[in-house]
This record gives C-alpha cells, structure tokens and sequence, in this order.
C-alpha cells in the first residue's frame, strides 16, 4: 500500500498561492491586450432635439447652408427664456419643501427607533455612546435653530390668510409669466402652476 501523501509546509503553500495569482495576473494581461486591440464601436449620438438642432445649425454656418430653416426649431428652444426659468424654478422649490417634509419624517423615525432602544437597554455599551452622541449633536442643532428662529412668525393667522390669497390669485400671475411661449406651452404650465401652488397651499 502507498504512504499518505505529506501534508503540505507553508512554503508549498505560498508557492501554490504566488503561481496561481501569476497565472490569474497572465490572464487578466491578455483579456485587457484583447480588448484594446478590438475596434471599438462608436458612441450612439445623444438623443436629445435641443443638440440635434445645435449640430444641424452649427453645421449649417460651417458649411454656408440655409440657417433661415432652422430658426422655426430654434425659436422653439430659446422663447422665453426668463419666464420657463422663474416656472421652473418654482417646481424646484415646491419640490424642494416635499423632500424637506420627507427627509424629517425619515429622521423622526430613525430617531424614534434609537430613542426606544436606548431607553429600553437592549444597546451595548458602544452602541449607548454612538446614540448619545448623535442625540448631543441633534440637541445643539435644534436648539440654534430654535434661538435663531426666536421672534420670527408672530402672526400665524395672516401668514396662512396671505397663503390663500396667493394662491387664489395664481391662475393671473402663472399667466403673465408664461407670456411668450406657444399656446400649447403656456396651456401646460399654467395647468402645472396652478395645481402646484393649490397643493403646496391647501
């Protein structure tokens, strides 16, 4: 009967260990050789009017080709500018007031759950200090908000009473801003104005 085959040293080891990962490193050299060598293919171009309307134009000056055309499609990208700019920058903001009622109810539960382990002790050590912490620095945080925010709304009832008042006049003021754009533009953004602002006020 054969001997049992010798248990390998440390030393076969590490050889077997050096030659697999130069064998790997062989292979991962050749797929990157492989790789660089193929053609690769060209980029799809970005869908997107807005570019194909600069490339159609600027290729048109390059080439002296008829600019005149394009002015109907690039008329219709650049009206208005100023009056898009102030409806988008107030669905920005709405949505920017939706994120912040998000984000502090997420908070409230996260902290809610720390809350109820650190008072139930089933935290460690550790983890006691962690939350402790968190809460020191929350505390510090709500505090300075609070002393800065001391004396700020003193009239709760004219505020939201003006609230109203904005937004029964949103239909006329969405109106005047979206002055410039076509019919079917101004159609859409004065019916997105004006149930965002009746959301945001309700």
């Amino acid at each position: 009967m054969d001997d049992a085959p010798a248990s390998l040293t440390t030393d076969d080891l590490l050889l077997n260990l050096s030659t697999t990962m130069a064998q790997l490193a062989v292979v991962i050299r050749r797929e990157r050789t492989e790789a660089a060598s193929k053609p690769s293919d060209p980029a799809p171009p970005p869908n997107s009017p807005v570019l194909e309307v600069y490339r159609d134009l600027v290729r048109a000056i390059s080439t002296g080709g008829d600019v005149k055309s394009l002015m109907p499609k690039v008329r219709q990208f650049v009206s208005a500018q100023e009056s898009r700019s102030r409806v988008f920058a107030g669905l920005t903001l709405a949505h920017g007031f939706e994120r912040i009622d998000k984000f502090q109810r997420a908070r409230a539960v996260v902290e809610d759950a720390l809350l109820s382990r650190l008072t139930s002790g089933s935290m460690s050590v550790a983890e006691m200090l962690a939350a402790t912490e968190y809460f020191d620095a929350q505390l510090t945080r709500a505090e300075k908000s609070v002393n800065n925010s001391a004396g700020g709304i003193t009239d709760v009832a004219a505020l939201l009473e003006k609230l109203g008042v904005v937004a029964e006049e949103a239909p006329s003021k969405i109106g005047r801003v979206v002055e410039g754009t076509t019919p079917a533009g101004r159609d859409v953004i004065r019916k997105i104005g004006y149930a965002l602002l009746t959301r945001t006020t309700k």
